[in-house]
């Protein structure tokens, strides 16, 4: 059976202490933190499983560091769950372990990942989820990755989610249709040709014009 290394047990303990250190012992919800903390040192994969589910629940910023940690867990769940957890916290410190993340070899740790930035919202995380939305093998993570760059909602990512409109897969074709609908106000289905024809024309200037805001960063497509 696969175990965690040193380096996440020490930082795993090293959380645990400081969170009661910060807290206090009267304190029943840093306790709890603490409690949850302790279980991802256990050698059984599905106590881990299940303790960065409770970590996740409790949404609090203090156990971003320890779940962190986790995406790095050699039970491919725990990575997953690692990852889906701190979507639900929001914590933006998070976003260069789930941008690491995204490049996991097992989809649903990617697919974890690409959910937890679109949770979160960080603009840090749109170079990569154009990459994943466009390139990743797994039609699911395309799509996951193309709803975070819709929920995070930069205009940066325009250049990818019109070519996302011509993926393969139908669902990703549409997720990425409606959110080139959301980011740009046209109305043009999940048409690859008509969003293309739309790109050269006017998305091209649209992008440059929310450049010169401060809305966005170009991407190496709209460079």
């Amino acid at each position: 059976m696969a175990v965690m290394g040193r380096g996440c047990a020490w930082a795993i303990g090293s959380f645990v202490l400081g969170v009661l250190a910060l807290g206090g012992l009267g304190c029943s919800h840093d306790r709890a933190i603490a409690k949850a903390a302790v279980k991802l040192q256990n050698p059984d994969a599905a106590v881990r499983r299940a303790a960065v589910v409770a970590l996740g629940e409790m949404r609090d910023p203090k156990a971003t560091r320890v779940l962190v940690e986790m995406l790095n867990d050699p039970d491919t769940v725990v990575r997953a769950n690692a990852a889906a957890a701190l979507g639900k916290v929001g914590d933006g410190s998070a976003v260069p372990a789930l941008q690491k993340a995204l490049a996991d070899k097992k989809h649903w740790v990617r697919w974890d990942a690409a959910r937890a930035l679109g949770l979160i919202g960080d603009k840090a995380g749109v170079p990569d989820l154009t990459r994943v939305a466009t390139q990743d093998a797994n039609a699911n993570v395309r799509r996951a990755a193309v709803d975070a760059l819709a929920a995070i909602g930069d205009k940066s990512a325009i250049a990818a989610l019109v070519k996302a409109v011509g993926d393969n897969d139908g669902s990703v074709a549409y997720a990425a249709s409606r959110a080139l609908e959301a980011l740009t106000g046209k109305s043009l289905g999940a048409n690859p040709l008509q969003w293309r024809e739309w790109w050269g024309k006017e998305g091209k200037n649209l992008a440059a014009t929310a450049d010169a805001k401060g809305d966005s960063e170009p991407t190496a497509e709209e460079k």
